[in-house]
């Protein structure tokens, strides 16, 4: 186990001109807190080290300027193109380069009115741009586009059963999947995801209910007051979704979930379920989950019939429910006061981690408070990676924007101070070593393998990992 030991009150530099004096919030230590607002860590500064060596950024690997679509508020890193999403629409650039490749602004009928890291999803070679909730007239219908020329591909037609019932779609690994219900019938529809080509399309009554695939978190974090939301992403794995239809001349007291390929829309299997067990469904990857909050029981998903239960478990979703976080075939799963990783294949649990401010990352690596120390637990072996000591005081200096981890690396994107003028201020942390590094700069729009996408008028491409 490695011990980081940190001299927490080290003096300023001395400077010529006290007028001039370098504000101490941006030369101690920051503790960050990780919520919705505010996220608990420690700039890890070694004593022999000048205050200001850790507050630089490295040099870019290229900048360039943003695409004049107002601000730019997330970046999705593909293979070769980086899909930046600003406030009136998105653009493609070149990963290598930075190169503007295209840039398609937002109408009233597409985008969202507030963009979020969810507006436009990559899968592979083509993006998913999610139509606006309050668009004017006939609801729009997601688009399909290509990743490297942002050129339409499908979709973009109006609902076409407008006014008689509800419309939406939704992006999984393997496909996209339309739901188009109507006062007599639903449509549920597969589209392929490289060119939008239909691949399936079924029928159902118009009481039936869409369980879709659970996304994939980036990352979850427990507080005292439960999970912070995080972003998912499509699970690549999943192959079947949930159709479920719990209407009864009798009320909800029995129904029918059916399991659905992914691929063909054929039907994988089909049972009757009662009232007790209606709610709480989940597909991980090819898995199918009830969660009651007591136990965590997996089902077949050809008969429904019962493959094992987790007692005093249930999944920890994010503030939806529509996501886990998953980490080779293991899953996050909770009770009151601790957590633990949820073996898929028996129902196996490690044992359980506790601690204040929990961070769980998709690596398998979660980052706890214990009193004044942050320490680094592998969750498989339940082992100690790394501690550092925390400074006890000034949590609330550091506000939370965003949370980024893969590449060995968690970056901390936000700001110092609670002023929205407040300077912004990026951590890194080698999840392995627990070495840190910090600056001051440009917000952090989205991270892949050790390259951040930075943002301060200009867009950058930083190595951090």
């Amino acid at each position: 186990m490695r011990e980081i030991h940190i001299d927490l009150d080290q003096p300023e530099p001395p400077t010529p001109e006290p007028a001039r004096r370098a504000p101490r919030r941006l030369v101690s230590a920051i503790v960050l807190t990780l919520a919705v607002a505010t996220v608990v860590l420690v700039v890890a500064t070694p004593s022999l080290e000048p205050p200001t060596a850790t507050l630089v950024e490295p040099p870019p690997t290229w900048p360039v300027p943003a695409a004049d679509l107002g601000e730019a508020l997330h970046a999705a890193v593909g293979e070769e193109v980086v899909l930046v999403t600003a406030r009136r629409g998105l653009s493609g650039h070149d990963r290598a380069t930075g190169a503007l490749l295209w840039r398609h602004p937002f109408t009233e009928r597409t985008g969202a009115h507030l963009p979020d890291a969810n507006t436009a999803v990559i899968a592979g070679s083509t993006f998913v741009l999610r139509p606006s909730a309050d668009a004017p007239g006939d609801p729009p219908r997601w688009e399909l586009r290509g990743l490297a020329d942002g050129e339409l591909l499908a979709g973009g037609e109006k609902n076409p059963r407008v006014g008689e019932g509800f419309f939406y779609g939704f992006v999984t690994g393997a496909a996209l999947v339309e739901v188009d219900c109507g006062t007599s019938a639903c449509e549920v529809t597969g589209f392929d995801l490289a060119d939008g080509r239909e691949l399936w399309r079924r029928a159902e009554a118009p009481t039936a209910t869409v369980i879709t695939p659970s996304g994939l978190l980036e990352w979850q974090h427990r507080t005292s007051v439960g999970f912070d939301w995080s972003g998912t992403r499509p699970d690549p794995t999943a192959g079947v979704f949930l159709l479920a239809d719990f209407s009864t001349d009798a009320g909800p007291s029995e129904g029918t979930l059916r399991t659905v390929g992914l691929r063909d829309g054929r039907t994988v299997g089909s049972w009757r379920t009662d009232a007790e067990h209606l709610w709480g469904h989940h597909v991980v990857g090819d898995e199918v989950l009830h969660s009651d909050g007591a136990a965590v029981t997996a089902l077949n998903p050809a008969t429904g019939a019962e493959r094992w239960v987790s007692e005093g478990y249930s999944l920890c979703t994010n503030a939806f429910g529509d996501g886990v976080l998953a980490h080779d075939g293991l899953v996050l799963a909770c009770d009151r006061d601790a957590t633990a990783l949820l073996d898929l294949a028996d129902g196996t649990t490690s044992d359980p981690l506790a601690g204040d401010d929990v961070l769980y990352l998709p690596s398998g690596v979660a980052v706890a408070r214990h009193g004044n120390e942050l320490r680094a637990h592998d969750l498989a072996s339940g082992t100690e990676r790394w501690r550092m000591a925390l400074r006890s005081t000034g949590w609330d200096d550091f506000t939370h924007h965003g949370t980024f981890a893969g590449g060995g690396v968690l970056i901390l994107d936000g700001r110092v101070g609670v002023l929205a003028d407040a300077p912004p201020w990026t951590l890194v942390v080698d999840l392995e070593t627990g070495a840190s590094r910090s600056w001051s700069g440009g917000r952090v729009l989205g991270h892949r393998d050790g390259e951040a996408i930075v943002y301060d008028g200009t867009l950058r491409s930083v190595t951090v990992g």
